[in-house]
């Protein structure tokens, strides 16, 4: 998961999921905003402490309505890559931790968090660095997408969010896509700090205004309590 990874984790999250969720499934991992080849893959070498460390990190959901836990992360490699202009490359960076919880609310909203350590500080810097060219990026959001979603699916809009400075980089970026007439915006949050990098996705059906200023609130409260427990990692 890179820092600009947002939109195939949203894919991979929605990937199996209710139809708008069915839809949304292929949203999840769009939101894992640097997509990697079919072929192109991270190496997986899981320590003790390093998915111990992953575990304290995700959001643990304790308000009334929310429902969920931790589930088991999708290390499958992410859908979205456009040979020629934006293929970061991931297949020499080294995952030593990697954990996710995901929430539904009593309303259908969905909160995904997701904390992925790496072998060094530096794979974090490389990771971050080669998939940072957010044109290309959202370029080929537009370009894979439509595809990955439930048949007749159609963007209705992708835009960076703007968000309070957090970690050592950070991305944030909203998409709103449209099937037979109903809409799913999902706001994805990337943080790195150090040898690790976390994901913030909501995930709402039908929005209302209020709805996705609200969500663009909880976006920067969710973003805030994870950064404070990356900076208390020293």
């Amino acid at each position: 998961m890179s820092i600009i990874e947002g939109v195939p984790k949203v894919l991979s999250t929605l990937r199996g999921k209710r139809v708008l969720l069915v839809t949304a499934a292929a949203a999840t991992a769009l939101l894992t905003l640097v997509g990697a080849a079919l072929a192109e893959n991270y190496q997986y070498r899981f320590t003790k402490a390093d998915e111990a460390l992953a575990a304290r990190i995700v959001q643990r959901a304790a308000a009334k309505g929310w429902t969920g836990g931790a589930v088991k992360p999708d290390l499958t490699p992410d859908p979205v890559r456009c040979s020629g202009f934006y293929a970061p490359r991931q297949s020499d960076l080294v995952v030593t931790g990697d954990k996710e919880t995901d929430y539904t609310y009593k309303t259908g909203q969905e909160l995904d968090t997701y904390a992925v350590v790496f072998q060094s500080a530096a794979m974090v810097e490389s990771d971050f660095r080669r998939g940072s060219n957010k044109a290309a990026f959202f370029r080929c959001v537009r370009a894979k997408v439509p595809s990955l979603l439930a048949p007749g699916s159609k963007i209705v809009s992708l835009v960076q969010l703007t968000l309070p400075r957090l970690g050592t980089h950070s991305f944030a970026f909203r998409l709103v896509f449209e099937n037979k007439g109903s809409q799913i915006a999902i706001d994805s949050v990337n943080i790195a700090r150090g040898r690790i990098e976390v994901e913030i996705d909501q995930i709402a059906g039908h929005p209302t205004a209020k709805a996705l200023t609200d969500m663009q609130a909880g976006d920067r409260l969710l973003a805030s309590d994870l950064d404070a427990k990356l900076r208390a990692l020293g």
